[in-house]
Protein backbone atom coordinates (compact mmCIF):
# COMPACT_ATOMS: atom_id res chain seq x y z
CA UNK A 1 0.00 0.00 0.00
CA UNK A 2 1.37 3.66 -0.92
CA UNK A 3 1.19 6.14 1.37
CA UNK A 4 -2.28 8.05 0.24
CA UNK A 5 -4.00 4.50 -0.05
CA UNK A 6 -6.87 3.13 2.33
CA UNK A 7 -7.36 -0.14 3.38
CA UNK A 8 -10.98 -1.09 3.59
CA UNK A 9 -12.16 -3.70 5.63
CA UNK A 10 -15.40 -5.72 6.44
CA UNK A 11 -15.18 -7.66 9.85
CA UNK A 12 -18.96 -8.82 9.66
CA UNK A 13 -21.95 -8.49 7.22
CA UNK A 14 -20.33 -9.37 4.12
CA UNK A 15 -21.56 -13.03 3.36
CA UNK A 16 -24.15 -13.03 6.43
CA UNK A 17 -27.15 -11.13 7.84
CA UNK A 18 -25.87 -9.24 11.14
CA UNK A 19 -22.91 -8.69 12.81
CA UNK A 20 -22.06 -5.28 10.26
CA UNK A 21 -18.88 -3.76 10.52
CA UNK A 22 -16.63 -2.25 7.88
CA UNK A 23 -13.31 -0.84 8.75
CA UNK A 24 -11.34 2.19 6.68
CA UNK A 25 -7.95 2.46 7.70
CA UNK A 26 -5.57 5.48 7.27
CA UNK A 27 -2.07 6.16 7.76
CA UNK A 28 -2.90 7.54 11.30
CA UNK A 29 -6.53 6.63 11.68
CA UNK A 30 -8.85 3.77 11.93
CA UNK A 31 -12.64 3.92 11.27
CA UNK A 32 -15.37 1.49 12.12
CA UNK A 33 -19.12 2.17 10.44
CA UNK A 34 -21.04 -0.43 12.64
CA UNK A 35 -20.98 -2.76 15.38
CA UNK A 36 -23.12 -5.14 15.98
CA UNK A 37 -24.29 -8.95 16.85
CA UNK A 38 -25.57 -11.48 15.27
CA UNK A 39 -27.44 -14.37 16.99
CA UNK A 40 -26.80 -18.11 16.54
CA UNK A 41 -28.24 -20.67 14.84
CA UNK A 42 -30.46 -23.45 16.32
CA UNK A 43 -27.25 -25.85 16.12
CA UNK A 44 -24.96 -23.38 18.33
CA UNK A 45 -25.20 -24.91 21.74
CA UNK A 46 -24.47 -22.59 24.45
CA UNK A 47 -23.78 -19.25 22.68
CA UNK A 48 -25.83 -16.27 23.10
CA UNK A 49 -24.77 -14.11 20.25
CA UNK A 50 -22.04 -13.73 17.90
CA UNK A 51 -19.63 -10.40 17.78
CA UNK A 52 -17.17 -9.53 15.13
CA UNK A 53 -13.29 -10.43 15.74
CA UNK A 54 -12.11 -7.09 16.80
CA UNK A 55 -8.01 -8.13 17.33
CA UNK A 56 -6.76 -6.07 14.33
CA UNK A 57 -8.25 -3.35 15.63
CA UNK A 58 -7.27 -3.47 19.15
CA UNK A 59 -3.96 -4.69 18.08
CA UNK A 60 -3.46 -1.66 15.81
CA UNK A 61 -1.50 1.68 17.66
CA UNK A 62 -4.20 4.02 15.44
CA UNK A 63 -6.58 6.31 16.43
CA UNK A 64 -9.99 4.39 16.19
CA UNK A 65 -13.19 5.99 16.08
CA UNK A 66 -16.78 4.59 15.55
CA UNK A 67 -19.46 5.78 13.08
CA UNK A 68 -23.11 4.53 14.44
CA UNK A 69 -25.88 4.22 11.11
CA UNK A 70 -28.86 3.72 13.44
CA UNK A 71 -29.72 1.66 16.81
CA UNK A 72 -30.50 -1.92 14.96
CA UNK A 73 -28.79 -4.74 16.97
CA UNK A 74 -26.97 -6.06 14.25
CA UNK A 75 -25.13 -2.59 14.06
CA UNK A 76 -25.18 -1.42 17.62
CA UNK A 77 -25.37 -4.86 20.02
CA UNK A 78 -21.83 -5.98 19.81
CA UNK A 79 -20.46 -1.92 21.37
CA UNK A 80 -21.64 -2.91 25.03
CA UNK A 81 -18.63 -5.99 24.51
CA UNK A 82 -16.49 -4.87 22.63
CA UNK A 83 -16.16 -1.30 23.51
CA UNK A 84 -14.41 -1.73 26.83
CA UNK A 85 -11.49 -3.03 25.02
CA UNK A 86 -11.20 -0.19 22.92
CA UNK A 87 -9.89 3.14 23.11
CA UNK A 88 -12.08 5.09 20.87
CA UNK A 89 -14.32 7.95 19.94
CA UNK A 90 -17.88 7.32 19.19
CA UNK A 91 -20.20 8.92 17.05
CA UNK A 92 -23.84 8.14 17.12
CA UNK A 93 -27.87 9.28 15.42
CA UNK A 94 -29.52 10.57 18.70
CA UNK A 95 -31.73 7.03 18.96
CA UNK A 96 -28.93 5.10 18.54
CA UNK A 97 -27.36 6.51 21.54
CA UNK A 98 -30.16 6.62 24.00
CA UNK A 99 -30.54 2.57 22.95
CA UNK A 100 -26.52 2.50 23.74
CA UNK A 101 -26.44 4.30 26.83
CA UNK A 102 -30.07 3.00 28.84
CA UNK A 103 -28.23 0.02 30.14
CA UNK A 104 -24.16 0.32 29.63
CA UNK A 105 -22.01 2.77 30.74
CA UNK A 106 -19.26 2.98 28.46
CA UNK A 107 -15.78 4.20 29.14
CA UNK A 108 -15.72 6.74 25.87
CA UNK A 109 -18.16 9.42 25.54
CA UNK A 110 -20.65 8.87 22.74
CA UNK A 111 -21.30 11.91 20.68
CA UNK A 112 -24.90 12.63 19.29
CA UNK A 113 -24.63 13.40 15.62
CA UNK A 114 -27.28 15.11 13.45
CA UNK A 115 -27.53 15.00 9.53
CA UNK A 116 -25.70 17.52 7.27
CA UNK A 117 -23.19 18.46 8.92
CA UNK A 118 -19.91 17.59 8.78
CA UNK A 119 -17.78 16.35 12.03
CA UNK A 120 -14.05 16.42 12.05
CA UNK A 121 -13.66 12.58 13.09
CA UNK A 122 -9.82 12.82 12.38
CA UNK A 123 -6.71 14.70 10.38
CA UNK A 124 -7.38 12.09 7.82
CA UNK A 125 -11.16 11.82 7.78
CA UNK A 126 -14.54 14.13 7.91
CA UNK A 127 -17.99 12.72 7.86
CA UNK A 128 -21.50 13.67 7.20
CA UNK A 129 -24.28 12.03 8.28
CA UNK A 130 -27.79 12.08 6.00
CA UNK A 131 -30.82 10.80 6.80
CA UNK A 132 -32.40 7.12 4.75
CA UNK A 133 -35.97 5.85 5.68
CA UNK A 134 -35.69 2.61 7.71
CA UNK A 135 -37.57 0.80 10.14
CA UNK A 136 -35.80 2.14 13.09
CA UNK A 137 -35.71 6.30 13.88
CA UNK A 138 -32.55 8.16 13.03
CA UNK A 139 -31.57 6.10 10.79
CA UNK A 140 -28.84 7.53 8.64
CA UNK A 141 -26.13 6.61 6.01
CA UNK A 142 -22.43 8.10 6.14
CA UNK A 143 -20.29 10.30 3.79
CA UNK A 144 -16.18 9.93 4.61
CA UNK A 145 -14.32 12.59 2.89
CA UNK A 146 -11.09 11.59 2.81
CA UNK A 147 -7.82 12.26 0.56
CA UNK A 148 -9.08 9.99 -2.38
CA UNK A 149 -12.50 11.39 -2.58
CA UNK A 150 -15.89 10.36 -0.90
CA UNK A 151 -16.63 6.82 0.48
CA UNK A 152 -20.26 6.54 1.00
CA UNK A 153 -22.15 3.73 3.46
CA UNK A 154 -25.92 3.80 2.57
CA UNK A 155 -26.29 1.90 6.24
CA UNK A 156 -30.08 0.17 5.89
CA UNK A 157 -33.09 1.95 3.61
CA UNK A 158 -35.40 2.17 1.80
CA UNK A 159 -36.20 5.03 -0.74
CA UNK A 160 -38.84 6.71 0.95
CA UNK A 161 -39.39 9.91 -0.43
CA UNK A 162 -42.90 10.44 0.29
CA UNK A 163 -44.05 9.32 4.01
CA UNK A 164 -46.09 11.94 5.07
CA UNK A 165 -45.44 11.83 8.84
CA UNK A 166 -42.15 10.11 9.45
CA UNK A 167 -38.14 10.31 8.61
CA UNK A 168 -37.77 9.87 4.62
CA UNK A 169 -34.55 9.35 2.86
CA UNK A 170 -32.34 12.98 1.77
CA UNK A 171 -33.23 12.68 -2.08
CA UNK A 172 -31.75 15.95 -2.86
CA UNK A 173 -28.49 15.16 -0.93
CA UNK A 174 -28.08 11.85 -2.49
CA UNK A 175 -28.44 13.85 -5.68
CA UNK A 176 -26.28 16.66 -5.18
CA UNK A 177 -22.99 13.44 -4.33
CA UNK A 178 -23.27 12.90 -8.32
CA UNK A 179 -20.43 15.75 -8.75
CA UNK A 180 -18.77 15.24 -5.33
CA UNK A 181 -15.68 12.85 -6.18
CA UNK A 182 -17.22 9.53 -5.19
CA UNK A 183 -15.10 7.46 -5.12
CA UNK A 184 -16.42 4.30 -2.85
CA UNK A 185 -19.96 3.44 -2.71
CA UNK A 186 -21.09 0.32 0.15
CA UNK A 187 -24.69 -0.15 -0.06
CA UNK A 188 -27.50 -2.39 1.17
CA UNK A 189 -28.06 -5.38 -0.20
CA UNK A 190 -30.53 -7.07 2.33
CA UNK A 191 -33.11 -7.00 -0.53
CA UNK A 192 -31.27 -7.45 -3.70
CA UNK A 193 -33.17 -10.29 -4.78
CA UNK A 194 -36.69 -8.49 -4.35
CA UNK A 195 -38.00 -6.71 -8.20
CA UNK A 196 -39.83 -2.98 -8.32
CA UNK A 197 -39.90 -0.69 -4.79
CA UNK A 198 -40.56 -1.45 -1.77
CA UNK A 199 -43.98 0.53 -0.80
CA UNK A 200 -44.03 3.47 2.18
CA UNK A 201 -45.40 2.93 5.73
CA UNK A 202 -48.98 4.55 4.57
CA UNK A 203 -50.14 1.96 2.99
CA UNK A 204 -50.61 0.21 5.96
CA UNK A 205 -52.97 2.87 7.29
CA UNK A 206 -56.33 1.33 5.72
CA UNK A 207 -55.88 -2.49 6.06
CA UNK A 208 -54.85 -1.45 9.80
CA UNK A 209 -57.66 0.81 10.30
CA UNK A 210 -59.69 -1.94 8.89
CA UNK A 211 -59.17 -3.90 11.52
CA UNK A 212 -59.09 -2.24 14.35
CA UNK A 213 -62.38 -0.71 13.40
CA UNK A 214 -63.94 -4.25 12.92
CA UNK A 215 -62.30 -5.98 15.62
CA UNK A 216 -64.75 -8.04 17.97
CA UNK A 217 -62.42 -8.53 20.89
CA UNK A 218 -59.41 -7.22 21.63
CA UNK A 219 -56.46 -6.01 19.15
CA UNK A 220 -53.05 -7.46 19.28
CA UNK A 221 -50.63 -6.64 17.49
CA UNK A 222 -47.28 -8.16 17.52
CA UNK A 223 -44.12 -6.12 15.62
CA UNK A 224 -40.55 -5.17 16.38
CA UNK A 225 -39.70 -3.26 19.50
CA UNK A 226 -38.24 -0.74 17.39
CA UNK A 227 -40.40 -0.27 14.83
CA UNK A 228 -41.48 3.21 16.81
CA UNK A 229 -43.62 4.61 13.48
CA UNK A 230 -45.34 1.57 13.18
CA UNK A 231 -46.01 1.74 17.14
CA UNK A 232 -47.19 5.43 16.44
CA UNK A 233 -49.46 4.44 13.51
CA UNK A 234 -51.31 2.04 15.68
CA UNK A 235 -51.61 4.08 18.35
CA UNK A 236 -53.22 7.00 16.26
CA UNK A 237 -55.72 4.81 14.86
CA UNK A 238 -56.30 3.62 18.11
CA UNK A 239 -57.55 6.75 19.27
CA UNK A 240 -59.60 7.53 16.45
CA UNK A 241 -61.61 5.05 17.66
CA UNK A 242 -61.30 5.40 21.63
CA UNK A 243 -59.67 2.73 21.94
CA UNK A 244 -56.42 2.28 24.87
CA UNK A 245 -53.31 1.03 24.09
CA UNK A 246 -51.43 -1.17 26.28
CA UNK A 247 -47.57 -2.39 25.76
CA UNK A 248 -46.41 -6.12 27.05
CA UNK A 249 -43.31 -7.25 26.62
CA UNK A 250 -39.90 -6.14 27.95
CA UNK A 251 -37.72 -5.16 24.93
CA UNK A 252 -40.90 -3.25 23.60
CA UNK A 253 -40.76 -1.33 27.32
CA UNK A 254 -37.30 -0.46 26.22
CA UNK A 255 -38.21 0.88 23.26
CA UNK A 256 -41.46 2.37 24.11
CA UNK A 257 -40.29 4.05 27.08
CA UNK A 258 -37.33 5.62 25.19
CA UNK A 259 -39.50 6.92 22.58
CA UNK A 260 -42.27 9.02 24.30
CA UNK A 261 -39.23 10.31 26.69
CA UNK A 262 -37.49 12.06 23.70
CA UNK A 263 -40.68 12.97 21.69
CA UNK A 264 -40.35 9.83 18.74
CA UNK A 265 -43.87 8.68 20.10
CA UNK A 266 -46.85 10.50 21.46
CA UNK A 267 -50.17 9.28 22.49
CA UNK A 268 -52.90 11.90 23.86
CA UNK A 269 -53.28 11.59 27.42
CA UNK A 270 -55.04 8.16 28.77
CA UNK A 271 -54.41 6.38 25.77
CA UNK A 272 -51.64 4.20 27.00
CA UNK A 273 -53.01 2.01 30.27
CA UNK A 274 -51.26 -0.20 32.28
CA UNK A 275 -51.43 -4.19 31.37
CA UNK A 276 -52.82 -4.43 35.19
CA UNK A 277 -56.24 -2.44 34.04
CA UNK A 278 -57.01 -4.12 30.90
CA UNK A 279 -59.54 -6.11 33.13
CA UNK A 280 -61.66 -3.16 33.61
CA UNK A 281 -62.02 -2.20 29.86
CA UNK A 282 -64.46 -3.62 27.79
CA UNK A 283 -62.17 -5.89 25.27
CA UNK A 284 -63.76 -4.18 22.57
CA UNK A 285 -62.03 -0.95 23.67
CA UNK A 286 -58.01 -2.55 24.05
CA UNK A 287 -55.63 -2.94 21.47
CA UNK A 288 -52.12 -4.91 22.81
CA UNK A 289 -49.15 -4.03 21.13
CA UNK A 290 -46.34 -6.98 22.23
CA UNK A 291 -43.08 -8.61 21.49
CA UNK A 292 -42.83 -11.95 19.74
CA UNK A 293 -43.46 -11.54 15.76
CA UNK A 294 -40.41 -14.24 15.22
CA UNK A 295 -41.28 -16.33 17.79
CA UNK A 296 -39.04 -15.95 20.50
CA UNK A 297 -39.45 -18.76 22.66
CA UNK A 298 -40.22 -16.84 26.02
CA UNK A 299 -41.57 -13.76 24.49
CA UNK A 300 -45.43 -12.32 24.79
CA UNK A 301 -46.58 -13.38 21.95
CA UNK A 302 -45.29 -17.60 22.38
CA UNK A 303 -46.44 -17.05 26.54
CA UNK A 304 -49.64 -16.01 24.87
CA UNK A 305 -49.89 -18.96 22.51
CA UNK A 306 -49.81 -21.66 25.29
CA UNK A 307 -51.88 -19.65 27.80
CA UNK A 308 -48.32 -18.62 29.74
CA UNK A 309 -48.60 -14.86 29.60
CA UNK A 310 -49.10 -13.32 33.01
CA UNK A 311 -52.49 -11.48 33.21
CA UNK A 312 -53.66 -11.81 29.88
CA UNK A 313 -55.28 -15.13 28.56
CA UNK A 314 -56.24 -15.60 24.83
CA UNK A 315 -59.84 -15.60 24.27
CA UNK A 316 -62.29 -16.42 21.22
CA UNK A 317 -62.84 -12.87 20.35
CA UNK A 318 -59.14 -11.45 20.20
CA UNK A 319 -57.87 -11.03 16.77
CA UNK A 320 -54.07 -11.30 16.54
CA UNK A 321 -51.47 -9.60 13.82
CA UNK A 322 -48.26 -10.29 13.22
CA UNK A 323 -47.37 -6.75 11.81
CA UNK A 324 -44.16 -8.09 10.85
CA UNK A 325 -42.03 -9.65 8.48
CA UNK A 326 -40.56 -12.82 9.05
CA UNK A 327 -36.29 -12.86 9.63
CA UNK A 328 -34.75 -15.59 7.57
CA UNK A 329 -34.45 -18.54 9.99
CA UNK A 330 -36.94 -18.05 11.73
CA UNK A 331 -40.03 -19.32 9.52
CA UNK A 332 -40.50 -22.53 11.61
CA UNK A 333 -40.57 -20.63 14.91
CA UNK A 334 -43.59 -18.03 13.45
CA UNK A 335 -45.43 -20.54 11.98
CA UNK A 336 -45.46 -22.74 15.06
CA UNK A 337 -47.01 -19.86 16.38
CA UNK A 338 -49.36 -18.95 14.39
CA UNK A 339 -50.15 -22.98 14.53
CA UNK A 340 -51.05 -22.25 17.91
CA UNK A 341 -52.87 -19.48 18.04
CA UNK A 342 -55.39 -20.11 15.06
CA UNK A 343 -58.54 -21.65 16.21
CA UNK A 344 -58.23 -20.48 19.18
CA UNK A 345 -59.03 -16.59 18.84
CA UNK A 346 -61.26 -15.04 16.51
CA UNK A 347 -58.58 -14.26 13.65
CA UNK A 348 -54.98 -14.43 13.15
CA UNK A 349 -53.64 -12.48 10.53
CA UNK A 350 -50.07 -12.25 8.74
CA UNK A 351 -48.62 -11.57 5.33
CA UNK A 352 -49.53 -12.47 3.29
CA UNK A 353 -52.86 -13.18 3.69
CA UNK A 354 -53.15 -9.60 4.57
CA UNK A 355 -50.91 -6.59 4.07
CA UNK A 356 -49.97 -5.20 7.49
CA UNK A 357 -46.47 -5.13 7.27
CA UNK A 358 -43.65 -3.09 4.85
CA UNK A 359 -40.38 -3.90 5.66
CA UNK A 360 -37.37 -1.36 5.71
CA UNK A 361 -35.42 -2.48 2.77
CA UNK A 362 -34.43 -1.29 -0.52
CA UNK A 363 -35.66 -3.70 -3.54
CA UNK A 364 -33.67 -3.92 -6.86
CA UNK A 365 -35.19 -0.75 -8.30
CA UNK A 366 -34.29 1.15 -5.38
CA UNK A 367 -30.68 0.00 -5.34
CA UNK A 368 -30.47 0.73 -8.79
CA UNK A 369 -31.54 4.33 -8.33
CA UNK A 370 -28.82 4.65 -5.50
CA UNK A 371 -25.81 3.56 -7.87
CA UNK A 372 -27.17 5.35 -10.86
CA UNK A 373 -27.85 8.19 -8.64
CA UNK A 374 -24.05 8.85 -6.96
CA UNK A 375 -22.23 7.27 -9.68
CA UNK A 376 -19.69 5.98 -7.41
CA UNK A 377 -15.86 5.14 -9.18
CA UNK A 378 -16.06 1.50 -7.51
CA UNK A 379 -18.81 -0.40 -6.31
CA UNK A 380 -19.42 -2.76 -2.88
CA UNK A 381 -22.31 -3.94 -1.57
CA UNK A 382 -22.89 -4.86 2.04
CA UNK A 383 -24.69 -6.31 4.25
CA UNK A 384 -26.25 -9.73 3.48
CA UNK A 385 -25.65 -13.14 2.39
CA UNK A 386 -23.44 -13.95 -0.46
CA UNK A 387 -26.44 -14.44 -2.90
CA UNK A 388 -27.79 -11.11 -1.88
CA UNK A 389 -24.11 -9.67 -2.56
CA UNK A 390 -23.94 -10.81 -5.81
CA UNK A 391 -27.00 -9.88 -6.98
CA UNK A 392 -26.74 -6.49 -6.16
CA UNK A 393 -23.39 -6.71 -7.74
CA UNK A 394 -25.05 -7.81 -10.94
CA UNK A 395 -27.65 -4.30 -10.75
CA UNK A 396 -23.91 -2.29 -10.36
CA UNK A 397 -23.21 -3.92 -13.88
CA UNK A 398 -26.99 -3.18 -15.13
CA UNK A 399 -25.86 0.57 -14.40
CA UNK A 400 -22.25 0.72 -16.36
CA UNK A 401 -19.96 -0.63 -13.44
CA UNK A 402 -18.26 -4.11 -14.66
CA UNK A 403 -17.03 -6.45 -12.79
CA UNK A 404 -13.26 -4.69 -12.08
CA UNK A 405 -15.23 -1.52 -10.34
CA UNK A 406 -17.89 -3.62 -8.82
CA UNK A 407 -16.03 -5.83 -6.15
CA UNK A 408 -17.76 -8.42 -4.05
CA UNK A 409 -15.95 -8.52 -0.49
CA UNK A 410 -16.36 -11.22 2.08
CA UNK A 411 -15.70 -10.64 6.02
CA UNK A 412 -11.71 -10.53 6.59
CA UNK A 413 -11.11 -9.13 2.70
CA UNK A 414 -8.59 -6.42 2.66
CA UNK A 415 -9.44 -3.59 -0.35
CA UNK A 416 -6.68 -1.19 -0.60
CA UNK A 417 -8.30 2.17 -2.09
CA UNK A 418 -5.86 4.78 -4.02
CA UNK A 419 -4.55 6.46 -6.52
CA UNK A 420 -4.64 4.17 -8.99
CA UNK A 421 -7.81 2.89 -7.99
CA UNK A 422 -9.37 0.04 -5.95
CA UNK A 423 -8.20 -3.78 -5.46
CA UNK A 424 -8.29 -6.47 -3.14
CA UNK A 425 -5.11 -7.59 -2.18
CA UNK A 426 -4.97 -9.67 1.25
CA UNK A 427 -7.59 -11.20 3.44
CA UNK A 428 -7.46 -11.47 7.47
CA UNK A 429 -7.88 -14.74 9.50
CA UNK A 430 -11.03 -13.86 11.94
CA UNK A 431 -12.56 -15.92 13.88
CA UNK A 432 -15.73 -16.04 14.99
CA UNK A 433 -16.54 -14.72 18.59
CA UNK A 434 -19.01 -16.23 21.39
CA UNK A 435 -20.78 -14.38 23.80
CA UNK A 436 -21.77 -16.03 26.89
CA UNK A 437 -23.40 -13.83 29.33
CA UNK A 438 -20.79 -10.96 29.79
CA UNK A 439 -18.18 -13.05 28.99
CA UNK A 440 -16.15 -13.34 24.71
CA UNK A 441 -14.90 -16.62 23.89
CA UNK A 442 -13.56 -17.90 20.66
CA UNK A 443 -15.79 -20.08 18.40
CA UNK A 444 -14.17 -23.51 19.33
CA UNK A 445 -15.07 -26.37 16.62
CA UNK A 446 -14.19 -29.50 18.95
CA UNK A 447 -16.34 -27.86 22.12
CA UNK A 448 -19.44 -27.66 19.30
CA UNK A 449 -19.16 -30.64 18.55
CA UNK A 450 -19.10 -31.87 22.17
CA UNK A 451 -22.37 -29.97 22.93
CA UNK A 452 -23.94 -31.01 19.60
CA UNK A 453 -23.41 -34.81 21.32
CA UNK A 454 -24.69 -34.17 24.81
CA UNK A 455 -27.63 -32.45 22.89
CA UNK A 456 -28.29 -35.24 20.62
CA UNK A 457 -27.75 -38.42 23.14
CA UNK A 458 -27.40 -36.65 26.78
CA UNK A 459 -24.52 -37.99 29.35
CA UNK A 460 -23.28 -41.18 31.18
CA UNK A 461 -21.20 -40.56 34.18
CA UNK A 462 -19.20 -43.82 34.94
CA UNK A 463 -17.45 -44.44 38.29
CA UNK A 464 -15.47 -47.62 38.32
CA UNK A 465 -14.06 -48.89 41.53
CA UNK A 466 -11.11 -51.15 41.55
CA UNK A 467 -10.31 -53.07 44.63
CA UNK A 468 -7.13 -54.62 46.17
CA UNK A 469 -8.17 -58.04 44.98
CA UNK A 470 -9.20 -56.96 41.52
CA UNK A 471 -12.65 -56.98 42.00
CA UNK A 472 -14.22 -54.23 39.98
CA UNK A 473 -17.54 -52.36 41.51
CA UNK A 474 -19.92 -49.56 39.32
CA UNK A 475 -21.63 -46.43 40.19
CA UNK A 476 -23.73 -45.80 36.94
CA UNK A 477 -25.77 -41.76 36.33
CA UNK A 478 -27.49 -40.31 33.28
CA UNK A 479 -28.71 -37.19 32.41
CA UNK A 480 -30.85 -37.20 29.30
CA UNK A 481 -30.02 -40.24 27.99
CA UNK A 482 -33.43 -42.29 28.82
CA UNK A 483 -36.91 -41.05 29.54
CA UNK A 484 -37.20 -40.89 33.30
CA UNK A 485 -39.88 -44.17 33.08
CA UNK A 486 -36.60 -46.35 32.37
CA UNK A 487 -33.70 -44.76 34.15
CA UNK A 488 -33.88 -47.30 37.39
CA UNK A 489 -33.83 -50.24 34.19
CA UNK A 490 -30.81 -48.19 32.21
CA UNK A 491 -28.43 -47.78 35.61
CA UNK A 492 -29.31 -51.16 36.84
CA UNK A 493 -28.49 -52.70 32.93
CA UNK A 494 -25.07 -50.85 32.64
CA UNK A 495 -23.68 -52.07 35.76
CA UNK A 496 -24.59 -55.27 34.92
CA UNK A 497 -23.26 -55.56 31.47
CA UNK A 498 -19.64 -53.55 33.50
CA UNK A 499 -19.66 -56.56 36.21
CA UNK A 500 -20.23 -58.97 32.83
CA UNK A 501 -17.19 -57.32 30.90
CA UNK A 502 -14.96 -56.90 34.53
CA UNK A 503 -12.09 -58.92 33.15
CA UNK A 504 -11.86 -56.73 30.21
CA UNK A 505 -12.13 -53.30 31.33
CA UNK A 506 -9.50 -54.68 34.77
CA UNK A 507 -7.12 -55.46 31.93
CA UNK A 508 -7.42 -52.03 30.84
CA UNK A 509 -7.34 -50.23 33.86
CA UNK A 510 -3.34 -51.72 34.39
CA UNK A 511 -2.27 -48.45 32.19
CA UNK A 512 -4.94 -45.77 32.13
CA UNK A 513 -2.72 -43.37 30.49
CA UNK A 514 -2.90 -45.37 27.20
CA UNK A 515 -6.11 -47.10 27.51
CA UNK A 516 -8.74 -44.40 29.26
CA UNK A 517 -10.06 -43.58 25.56
CA UNK A 518 -10.73 -47.54 25.24
CA UNK A 519 -12.73 -47.88 28.41
CA UNK A 520 -14.30 -45.00 27.40
CA UNK A 521 -15.23 -46.86 23.76
CA UNK A 522 -15.89 -49.97 25.51
CA UNK A 523 -18.76 -48.87 27.69
CA UNK A 524 -20.17 -46.09 24.78
CA UNK A 525 -20.40 -50.16 22.64
CA UNK A 526 -22.09 -51.30 25.43
CA UNK A 527 -24.84 -49.06 25.72
CA UNK A 528 -24.99 -48.96 22.26
CA UNK A 529 -25.97 -53.05 22.37
CA UNK A 530 -28.53 -52.58 24.77
CA UNK A 531 -30.21 -49.04 24.00
CA UNK A 532 -29.01 -47.52 20.51
CA UNK A 533 -27.45 -44.71 21.46
CA UNK A 534 -24.40 -43.01 22.03
CA UNK A 535 -24.14 -40.84 25.21
CA UNK A 536 -21.03 -38.85 26.05
CA UNK A 537 -19.02 -41.06 28.29
CA UNK A 538 -16.99 -39.39 31.23
CA UNK A 539 -15.45 -41.79 33.12
CA UNK A 540 -13.49 -41.80 36.66
CA UNK A 541 -11.30 -44.69 37.69
CA UNK A 542 -10.39 -45.05 41.07
CA UNK A 543 -7.92 -47.96 43.25
CA UNK A 544 -8.57 -48.72 47.19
Amino acid sequence: MNNSGLRIIPFGGLGEIGKNMMVIEGQNDLVMIDCGLQFPDADLKGVDMLVPDVRYVIESSKNVSILITHGHEDHIGALRYLEPLLDCKIYAPKFAALLLTRENKFKNPIKIVEERISYKISEEFHATWFSMSHSIPDSMGIVLDTSLGKIVHTGDFKLDFEDKNYQITDKSFLEDLKDQNVALLMSDSTYAEIPGVTPSEDILDEPLTNIIKNAPGRCIFSTFSSLIRRIQRIIEISERYQKKVCFVGSSMHKYTDIAFANGYLKAATGTVVNAKYLSTLDPADVVIIMTGSQGEPRSALVRLSVNELDGIKLDSRDTVVLSSGVIPGNERKVSGVINKLVGNCAEVIYQPLNTVHVHGHAAADELRWVIDTVQPKYFVPVHGEHKHLIQHSKLANKSGLGEDRAIIMRDGDVGVLDSLGFKLTDKLDLTDIWVKGRRLYDACEVLQKERLSVSNSGICLINLMVNRKDVLTSECSEFGVVPNRNKKDFISDVQAAISDNQKKLLDLTDDLAVNKGRIDELIRNIIYKMYHVYPKIICNVTFS
